[in-house]
């Protein structure tokens, strides 16, 4: 019933010769049928009470194994985000797939996943089963490091910061209070706080006070 399941049968007739007739299978069995037979081929002789031997090599059917033929794996966007996607497809075995995922779902689809392990087991409708984990992995979050310079005195404006981004997806859009900038390196400022909002690839953003 299965791919690596020993639930196979064989029989077979004899027609002619003089009974009674020694059956022997090459697994040992001995008598008009075979039993316990994995998928392949199994050898029976057949000796009749004349001393007449036959050989015949009889192929034993069986299913194919399960396998997901077609895995789609959609990572989560941002850091500690939760629209990951797995999609699988089953082949092999016998239809109708039951799909039962270690988070509880039941179909082929899963959606709104964050990163981690998920462990699926696919069932046929024979109960053959196979298991696999799939992974889901997330960008590093965004970090932004800094390099002050502050203003020289409390009027002027000849204050700086150097910023550096990490994490996420590159390239990053870096925004001083709501300005987009053009570069990393910020000068002319005056003493005061600054919001900077650096947002990746990906729509995903950090921000720093």
């Amino acid at each position: 019933t299965c791919y690596d399941s020993s639930d196979g049968y064989a029989n077979i007739s004899i027609a002619g010769g003089l009974p009674p007739f020694d059956i022997n299978w090459d697994n040992g069995e001995t008598g008009f049928d075979a039993l316990n037979l994995s998928k392949g081929s199994v050898q029976v002789s057949v000796k009749d009470n004349a001393g007449c031997i036959t050989y015949m090599t009889l192929d034993i059917p069986g299913k194919e194994k399960i396998e997901i033929f077609d895995l789609q794996i959609f990572q989560p966007l941002c850091f500690g985000g939760g629209d990951g996607i797995i999609s699988v497809e089953a082949t092999g075995g016998t239809e109708p797939y039951t799909y039962n995922w270690s988070n509880g779902g039941k179909s082929h689809v899963l959606n709104n996943l964050g990163a981690g392990n998920y462990e699926l087991t696919i069932i046929d409708n024979n109960n053959c089963s196979i298991t696999q984990t799939i992974e889901l992995s997330q960008p590093e979050a965004i970090s932004i490091d800094f390099d002050v310079l502050a203003p020289s005195c409390t009027n002027n404006s000849d204050g700086s910061i150097s910023l550096i981004v990490s994490g996420g997806i590159s390239p990053y859009r870096i925004y001083l209070d709501d300005v987009l900038l053009s570069s990393n390196y910020i000068q002319n400022l005056a003493p005061a706080s600054y919001s900077i909002l650096a947002i990746d690839a990906n729509q995903c953003a950090q921000t720093l006070v």
